[in-house]
């Protein structure tokens, strides 16, 4: 006999079918997580290492700025610290190798999180898998302290969602691990104030279906769990209390409430979702899914539950004023937008129509992530684990004892790693915590005209400034050329901004510049330091007789400075060769 004997009628095709959706569950998550073997590219990350440090070497926690010149000494609420003490030991113990396996244990610890959460609403495997897949892709494959604040609030969805369904009654030991949670939470990272909003969501929703009979003349019914959610959200409160800066981790976040308005349009992760950019067509299409899902399914079944309304409708709000916030939205509107399809109970063929679109869009992400996310892996183009933003000038300031002690101007993203590199030699001019946004919006402004710019770096003593390069010209006049002829050309920005009788170059490289105030640093020194000939994104060059020498020594220190590495290293060295054969004829 063959092996069905003894199995009921369409037991191994239902078990071939059953084999195939786990198949595809376990797909989606390898997918997933192949995403997670890229190089870490952020910047933050570099300060997180310096605080890190600072915490173990001190046995203290963070309460005043110890990195910048700027707010040497100002109060700082170190909110992180928890993610920063585990980022330091990571990085000892196996370097930018480290925060990959780091990462990766996060994101494994995320989609557990998810498929747990997924499991509540009774969906298939198949549907599970497409899921699990389009939550991972909406997160920012990055180690952030957000990750954590994802994974606790992917419990706490769980939590509530079971306690709504009455899988869950809270109990004493239930609100003492809401407390421990919360607590946990405030210490690595802000976004403990979603957990609390999400516990608010539920208490309403619940709320709202209590109170709805009364308000259509059914009588008044008591409101059962009223207890239950306001004790849980007691100890959620009591528990983000239970941090260094107590109450004051608020403050941060009124601060954060406060200046985001301003910060969206200087901030890449605080901009709002911009519909134009291929990039965020997944948030617009879950946004649409999810609205429409929700929709149809109250005009079909005539009921709905409010908790999940709003809670769908408060992430949609903030993902889509600032895009940082759509990890949330993803982990909230993929699973209540599939219960709502489930609940329509479509027939077959609009289950075939949707595992057909599931499929497509299943492959469609799988296209996606083999042709991004790939290339990028280090084993294959053989870079460098992690993005070290300006490590070339870096080093040069590492190594140029002239400069140690200086104070500096940084650009955002760089103000980070330098500080990591430099610190305690130099100090930074600004990096990316929240106590410099006032300083990023004073940036800001003196960028409008020259003479603010010099205001700004005088008003804070910088005396060193690491700038990045630009190909923009200001103050178009006429030049005069080797032969004698004029045309018209274009001040470099840096030259405008930064002018010769202040300012000396003496590193640039293809993305960054260094100048230094003349009079901060000894003349002899500054005489064969700076570039006075060989200077980058300038419209004319002199290349008489007498400039040659010049040139050859200049452009032999630059490409010691960068070893050899610049784009147009060798473009140069060519260029100059053609002119010093021409000149020997």
């Amino acid at each position: 006999m063959g092996d069905t004997a003894g199995l009921p009628p369409g037991a191994s095709g239902r078990d071939s079918w059953f084999g195939l959706e786990r198949a595809c569950l376990w797909l989606a998550v390898a997918m997933a997580a192949s995403t997670l073997f890229v190089p870490e590219l952020n910047p933050d990350l570099f300060w997180h290492l310096s605080a890190g440090k600072h915490i173990l070497q001190t046995k203290a926690i963070p309460r005043a700025d110890f990195l910048s010149h700027t707010m040497f000494g100002q109060p700082w609420c170190d909110f992180e610290w928890l993610s920063q003490l585990l980022y330091y030991p990571v990085y000892v113990v196996a370097g930018y190798a480290g925060f990959i396996a780091l990462r990766f244990v996060l994101f494994c610890a995320l989609m557990a999180v998810s498929l747990s959460v997924l499991s509540l609403f009774g969906l298939r495997d198949w549907a599970r898998s497409l899921a699990v897949l389009f939550i991972m892709l909406g997160q920012n494959v990055s180690l952030r302290p957000d990750l954590f604040s994802l994974i606790f609030f992917g419990v706490a969805f769980w939590g509530l969602e079971s306690f709504r369904q009455g899988r869950l009654k809270p109990r004493a030991a239930h609100l003492a691990w809401v407390a421990l949670g919360f607590c946990l939470w405030s210490n690595l990272h802000l976004g403990f104030a979603f957990g609390l909003l999400l516990i608010g969501f539920y208490a309403a929703g619940d709320l709202i279906e209590t109170a709805l009979p009364w308000a259509y003349g059914r009588g008044w019914q008591p409101w059962e769990r009223a207890a239950a959610y306001l004790g849980l959200l007691a100890a959620a409160v009591l528990g983000t209390l239970c941090n260094p800066y107590g109450w004051k981790v608020y403050e941060v976040l009124f601060d954060h409430a406060r200046l985001l308005p301003v910060l969206q349009d200087l901030i890449m992760e605080w901009k709002p979702a911009d519909v134009t950019r291929s990039e965020t067509w997944p948030y617009w299409l879950l946004a649409v899914f999810s609205l429409s899902a929700a929709l149809a399914h109250f005009i079909q079944t005539r009921r709905t539950s409010y908790a999940h309304l709003l809670a769908l409708s408060y992430f949609l709000l903030v993902s889509s004023t600032h895009i940082r916030h759509r990890t949330f939205f993803f982990l909230v509107a993929v699973p209540l937008s599939l219960s709502w399809v489930r609940g329509l109970q479509p027939g077959r063929k609009w289950l075939r129509t949707l595992a057909a679109l599931g499929a497509l869009a299943g492959a469609a992400a799988c296209f996606d992530i083999a042709r991004h996310y790939w290339p990028a892996v280090p084993f294959v183009n053989r870079t460098k684990w992690c993005s070290e933003p300006g490590w070339l000038m870096c080093r040069f300031l590492a190594q140029t004892d002239r400069l140690k002690g200086k104070k500096l101007f940084n650009v955002w993203h760089h103000g980070g790693y330098l500080g990591w590199r430099l610190y305690p030699d130099q100090r930074v001019f600004f990096d990316g915590r929240y106590i410099f946004h006032d300083l990023l919006l004073e940036f800001v402004a003196a960028l409008r005209r020259p003479q603010l710019w010099q205001r700004m770096l005088d008003r804070h003593g910088v005396e060193v400034a690491c700038m990045q390069r630009s190909s923009h010209y200001f103050n178009l006049r006429r030049l005069t050329g080797d032969a004698g002829k004029s045309f018209m050309g274009g001040q470099s920005y840096y030259l405008t901004y930064m002018p010769k009788a202040a300012w000396a170059l003496v590193y640039w490289d293809d993305e960054n510049l260094v100048l230094v105030r003349r009079g901060s640093v000894d003349a002899r020194w500054l005489a064969g330091a700076e570039y006075s000939h060989l200077l980058p994104d300038v419209q004319y060059i002199r290349t008489g007789r007498k400039d040659i020498p010049l040139l050859k020594r200049e452009l032999a220190r630059h490409l010691r400075q960068t070893q050899g590495r610049g784009l147009d290293d060798y473009g140069m060295q060519r260029w100059l060769g053609n002119i010093m054969a021409r000149q020997a004829k």
